[in-house]
Protein backbone atom coordinates (compact mmCIF):
# COMPACT_ATOMS: atom_id res chain seq x y z
CA UNK A 1 0.00 0.00 0.00
CA UNK A 2 0.80 3.48 -0.76
CA UNK A 3 0.30 6.45 1.24
CA UNK A 4 -0.30 9.43 -1.47
CA UNK A 5 -0.93 13.50 -1.30
CA UNK A 6 -2.58 14.20 -4.87
CA UNK A 7 -1.99 17.03 -6.78
CA UNK A 8 -4.99 20.16 -5.80
CA UNK A 9 -8.02 19.72 -8.56
CA UNK A 10 -9.93 22.78 -9.24
CA UNK A 11 -13.97 22.47 -8.25
CA UNK A 12 -14.64 23.86 -11.22
CA UNK A 13 -13.17 21.35 -13.73
CA UNK A 14 -13.36 18.04 -15.30
CA UNK A 15 -10.46 15.99 -12.72
CA UNK A 16 -9.02 13.33 -15.37
CA UNK A 17 -5.92 11.33 -13.95
CA UNK A 18 -3.94 8.15 -15.57
CA UNK A 19 -2.62 6.02 -12.59
CA UNK A 20 0.51 3.39 -12.56
CA UNK A 21 -0.28 -0.25 -10.81
CA UNK A 22 3.68 -1.69 -10.20
CA UNK A 23 3.92 -5.20 -8.43
CA UNK A 24 6.98 -5.11 -6.09
CA UNK A 25 9.57 -5.95 -8.84
CA UNK A 26 8.38 -2.12 -11.09
CA UNK A 27 6.63 -4.71 -13.64
CA UNK A 28 3.49 -3.04 -15.04
CA UNK A 29 0.16 -5.41 -13.22
CA UNK A 30 -1.82 -7.64 -15.31
CA UNK A 31 -5.19 -5.36 -14.58
CA UNK A 32 -7.09 -7.91 -16.78
CA UNK A 33 -10.69 -8.75 -14.74
CA UNK A 34 -9.84 -5.96 -12.28
CA UNK A 35 -12.44 -4.60 -10.38
CA UNK A 36 -10.89 -0.90 -9.26
CA UNK A 37 -12.77 1.49 -6.76
CA UNK A 38 -11.62 4.82 -6.09
CA UNK A 39 -13.51 7.45 -3.57
CA UNK A 40 -13.48 10.54 -1.91
CA UNK A 41 -14.37 11.18 1.72
CA UNK A 42 -14.78 13.47 3.75
CA UNK A 43 -12.11 13.99 6.60
CA UNK A 44 -14.49 14.14 9.41
CA UNK A 45 -17.75 12.58 8.92
CA UNK A 46 -15.95 10.34 6.50
CA UNK A 47 -18.99 9.96 4.23
CA UNK A 48 -17.99 9.17 0.64
CA UNK A 49 -18.83 11.85 -1.72
CA UNK A 50 -17.28 10.84 -4.93
CA UNK A 51 -17.02 7.19 -6.07
CA UNK A 52 -15.14 5.86 -9.56
CA UNK A 53 -15.28 2.08 -10.16
CA UNK A 54 -15.18 -0.27 -12.85
CA UNK A 55 -18.38 -0.92 -12.93
CA UNK A 56 -19.76 2.89 -12.93
CA UNK A 57 -17.59 3.71 -15.83
CA UNK A 58 -15.70 6.40 -13.69
CA UNK A 59 -12.63 4.05 -13.82
CA UNK A 60 -11.13 2.34 -17.20
CA UNK A 61 -8.75 0.43 -17.41
CA UNK A 62 -6.18 1.11 -20.01
CA UNK A 63 -4.14 -2.24 -20.54
CA UNK A 64 -1.09 -3.34 -18.45
CA UNK A 65 -0.73 -1.53 -15.71
CA UNK A 66 -2.64 1.62 -16.22
CA UNK A 67 -5.88 2.83 -15.87
CA UNK A 68 -7.67 6.26 -15.70
CA UNK A 69 -10.55 8.26 -13.91
CA UNK A 70 -12.75 10.62 -14.95
CA UNK A 71 -14.88 12.64 -12.93
CA UNK A 72 -17.12 15.66 -14.64
CA UNK A 73 -16.97 19.16 -13.95
CA UNK A 74 -20.90 18.32 -12.23
CA UNK A 75 -19.02 15.75 -9.75
CA UNK A 76 -16.40 18.41 -9.17
CA UNK A 77 -19.00 20.89 -8.68
CA UNK A 78 -20.67 18.83 -5.58
CA UNK A 79 -16.93 19.68 -3.24
CA UNK A 80 -16.10 22.41 -1.58
CA UNK A 81 -12.69 23.54 -1.57
CA UNK A 82 -10.32 22.60 1.39
CA UNK A 83 -8.59 18.77 1.78
CA UNK A 84 -10.43 14.80 1.57
CA UNK A 85 -9.35 11.88 2.13
CA UNK A 86 -9.03 9.63 -0.97
CA UNK A 87 -8.03 5.62 -1.17
CA UNK A 88 -8.16 3.16 -4.20
CA UNK A 89 -8.59 -0.57 -3.68
CA UNK A 90 -7.86 -2.95 -6.49
CA UNK A 91 -10.13 -6.61 -6.26
CA UNK A 92 -7.20 -8.92 -8.69
CA UNK A 93 -7.58 -12.92 -9.07
CA UNK A 94 -9.92 -12.86 -5.96
CA UNK A 95 -7.75 -10.66 -3.42
CA UNK A 96 -8.48 -7.39 -2.72
CA UNK A 97 -5.78 -5.35 -1.87
CA UNK A 98 -5.41 -1.46 -0.44
CA UNK A 99 -3.51 0.09 -3.38
CA UNK A 100 -3.54 3.42 -2.02
CA UNK A 101 -5.02 6.16 0.67
CA UNK A 102 -4.14 9.56 1.19
CA UNK A 103 -5.57 12.98 0.53
CA UNK A 104 -6.62 15.60 -2.05
CA UNK A 105 -6.80 19.55 -1.96
CA UNK A 106 -9.56 20.58 -3.82
CA UNK A 107 -9.70 24.46 -4.63
CA UNK A 108 -12.47 26.67 -5.62
CA UNK A 109 -11.98 27.57 -9.60
CA UNK A 110 -13.80 30.91 -8.61
CA UNK A 111 -15.78 30.98 -12.05
CA UNK A 112 -19.23 30.54 -11.95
Amino acid sequence: MQTVNIEPVSNREDWQDQIQVLDDDGALVDLTDATIVLELADKETKSVLLSATTDNGKITIDGDGTFSLAFTLSDMRTLDARTYNVGCTILLNSVTRQFFVGTISIVDGVVS
